[in-house]
């Protein structure tokens, strides 16, 4: 018995060893350039991308530059608060002087949905874990659901919610309002475009018809063919005048062109976009 009671005396350290064993984290996304998420699903549409930057766009042009970062992943490797804690830290978001940044992270986590809210140090008297919390409940069941479109509609209100809570704190005009209307003024811009060539197109198709009904019938001889030859070149020239015209419209951002509105090298001047901050502790999660 005396043989074997060493072992005994070894198991608390071996014991000890394997709890020390650091659990494998996911990777950090790098930091962002030029734009101010990160989506590694695919998941954001471009009405929340374009929310994201014109938002942190409006605030770079203040004294106290806040900033919001979102970052979507697969995995945020187990504990999403310390995860989110560092995305907030190793991209630098806020001002480096008040560190008040925020980060809202979305991860799958093998369809568990997980949410976090991560404020800088400078944020966290005034976006409390409470809110924060309170924040995250409000969009819950859309935070949770299966589908895609549902979740990104969580994160932009999300977002939403964040962003009126900086607007608050440094008593901003609402960023989030005129980003918005930004977006619907472009979409109505397009449909009008749209509206205006379907009915210039309409319009052509009328005169067409009067032209050919006001040349046939009648007409014998060579002196009609030449009049009916003449009024082909005005038919066509007049079709030609309504197509081309009904083509043409503004270009919205995201009509066409080489570079997306969301493509690499952003909108924001040359800069990183990031303003240095050195992170926080504070939050709350789902």
């Amino acid at each position: 018995m005396k043989k074997h009671r060493w072992w005994l005396l070894l198991l608390p350290l071996f014991m000890w060893l394997f709890a020390a064993q650091p659990v494998h984290a996911a990777t950090i996304p790098e930091k962002p350039a030029g734009v101010n998420y990160y989506d590694g699903l695919n998941l954001l549409d471009d009405q929340s991308k374009s929310l994201i930057n014109s938002t942190n766009k409006t605030w770079s042009n203040t004294t106290q530059q806040p900033q919001i970062g979102v970052a979507v992943v697969k995995s945020s490797g187990g504990d999403i608060a310390s995860y989110a804690a560092d995305i907030l830290h190793n991209w630098g978001v806020g001002n480096a002087k008040r560190n008040n940044g925020v980060v809202i992270v979305f991860a799958k986590n093998s369809g568990k949905n997980n949410m976090f809210i991560s404020t800088g140090y400078g944020m966290e008297a005034d976006l409390t874990d409470a809110q924060a919390e309170q924040i995250l409940q409000a969009h819950l069941s859309d935070i949770k659901s299966k589908s895609d479109a549902r979740v990104n509609t969580a994160i932009r209100g999300v977002f939403k919610d964040v962003a009126k809570v900086i607007d608050k704190k440094y008593k901003f005009k609402s960023s989030t309002t005129d980003a918005d209307a930004e977006t619907e003024q472009q979409s109505e811009s397009r449909s009008n475009s749209l509206f205006s060539g379907i009915i210039k197109v309409a319009f052509g198709v009328v005169i067409a018809i009067i032209i050919l009904l006001s040349i046939g019938g009648g007409n014998g001889g060579g002196g009609g063919r030449r009049r009916r030859g003449n009024n082909d070149w005005i038919l066509w020239g007049i079709l030609g005048s309504l197509l081309g015209s009904g083509r043409r419209g503004p270009r919205g951002p995201f009509d066409g062109g080489s570079g997306g509105g969301f493509g690499g090298g952003g909108g924001f001047g040359g800069g990183s976009g990031w303003g240095g901050g050195d992170g926080g502790g504070g939050g709350a999660g789902v």
